[in-house]
């Protein structure tokens, strides 16, 4: 074979062999880069899988059970556990929000909070018709002295900010003190009334816990009006 002709087929299988590697390579990539789901016969781990379907798949949300999601591409249709629901591109942030937000137990929750007065709390809130009622406790303990809060009152949604729920709430209660404390500017250790609003962004960090940053203020409904306001962060135990 001539050189140059030799050269030549040379210089095109080299060519071939790299078009070749890159083609493999990308081909690779692309495979890497695509999650599959697998969906079960039922709402369970030890049901057996159906079928499986690239994450880019359209589905439709149809149920929920627990912590499992019935999904369908309108021919088949199978169970997913919500902990893989951001496999599943066709169905938006919002919908997996309030799908998670479906699966919770209940409305029933157990609070308990820290508040930026060195205060610590806890209380109860129950749904009731559109919002809820709560009841809560908070107490400042200082050793020789201290003080604190009880009120009840109602909580409503006013708003939401991507995945968090804004409320709104307002109380009447009533505060002591001890120990000489003046926090609401009181000679002796007696009971003043209160009144109380404050606001809160919860988030849904898991299915049964809730989590808020609250805004709020309260004021003595006495000669003093003492005004009271501080930030806390609370945790809310669904039941």
């Amino acid at each position: 074979m001539p050189v140059v002709a030799f050269s030549q087929h040379l210089k095109a299988s080299i060519v071939a062999v790299l078009l070749n590697t890159l083609v493999l390579l990308w081909t690779s990539t692309a495979q890497a880069e695509i999650e599959y789901v697998r969906l079960h016969k039922g709402p369970g781990a030890a049901y057996p899988i159906v079928f499986e379907v690239s994450s880019d798949h359209v589905m439709d949300p149809i149920a929920v059970r627990g912590d499992w999601l019935l999904l369908s591409d309108g021919r088949k249709q199978g169970w997913l556990p919500l902990s893989e629901l951001h496999l599943v591109k066709s169905v938006s942030v919002a919908q997996m929000w309030q799908l998670r937000n479906d699966a919770r137990p209940s409305d029933w929750r157990l609070e308990l909070n820290w508040n930026s007065e060195s205060a610590l709390g806890f209380g109860a809130v129950i749904p009731l018709h559109d919002q809820d009622l709560f009841g809560r406790y908070t107490v400042s303990d200082h050793g020789a002295f201290g003080w604190s809060v009880g009120e009840v009152g109602l909580t409503r949604q006013i708003g939401s900010i991507l995945n968090f729920q804004v409320l709104g709430s307002a109380a009447v209660g009533v505060g002591s003190e001890y120990g000489g404390s003046n926090h609401w500017n009181s000679d002796t250790d007696e009971i003043v009334p209160l009144a109380l609003v404050s606001a809160e962004v919860v988030w849904a960090a898991e299915r049964y816990l809730d989590v808020a940053l609250r805004v709020g203020t309260n004021i003595s409904l006495d000669s003093d009006m003492v005004n009271h306001s501080s930030v806390s962060l609370a945790w809310k135990l669904r039941l």
